[in-house]
């Protein structure tokens, strides 16, 4: 009788400690492993070939009916162009709040990855990343920004064609149902 209780005993205490440790490792935070795309990288070799080639560089300004076009200096270009790498989501602390999801276009012939703010509070709300399918290249980096306030709301697509040109559209929805629109297409490479 006294080794039945013993090897009783000897069992609850192996499974007992057997629960202990499976609680403790679930317990253990899982690191994250996963990377966001480098989009900002490749934005940033775009950037840097219009530094160094001596591209003619144009800006087309739409708002309402009017339609404006000048050329622009690398420093104006950079200006611009630095508001794409201003909408970067792939620090650490932000990375938490983006969920990914990814799928192959067959109609575009891309493999797209998008971006999706979890917090509504966050200004970039999507980002959505265009490769080619069959060199797995850059094709198209949109961003969607959307910043609310008191009076207004201002919602901001971004579209960056790679290697080619830009496009900042914004548009702002005021209380009294006012509205401002306005499209700038930035263009260094892009025969159209």
């Amino acid at each position: 009788m006294h080794k039945t209780c013993l090897l009783l005993l000897i069992f609850f205490f192996c499974f007992a400690c057997k629960q202990k440790k499976n609680q403790s490792e679930i317990a253990q935070p899982i690191k994250d492993t996963t990377a966001f795309f480098p989009v900002n990288d490749l934005l940033l070799a775009d950037i840097n070939d219009v530094k160094q080639t001596p591209y003619f560089i144009y800006k087309i300004t739409t708002k309402k009916k009017s339609r404006d076009s000048v050329s622009l200096s690398k420093e104006e270009f950079l200006s611009l162009a630095n508001l794409f790498l201003q909408k970067k989501i792939s620090t650490p602390e932000l990375k938490p709040l983006y969920k990914e999801s990814s799928f192959h276009d067959l109609s575009t012939s891309s493999y797209t990855i998008v971006y999706t703010a979890t917090d509504t509070s966050l200004p970039v709300k999507e980002v959505t990343i265009l490769l080619d399918d069959a060199t797995n290249k850059l094709k198209h980096v949109f961003i969607r920004n959307v910043i609310s306030n008191n009076d207004s709301t201002l919602i901001e697509q971004y579209d960056w064609k790679a290697s080619k040109s830009f496009r900042i559209n914004r548009y702002i929805k005021r209380k009294d149902n006012s509205e401002t629109k306005e499209t700038n297409f930035i263009n260094w490479n892009d025969p159209q």
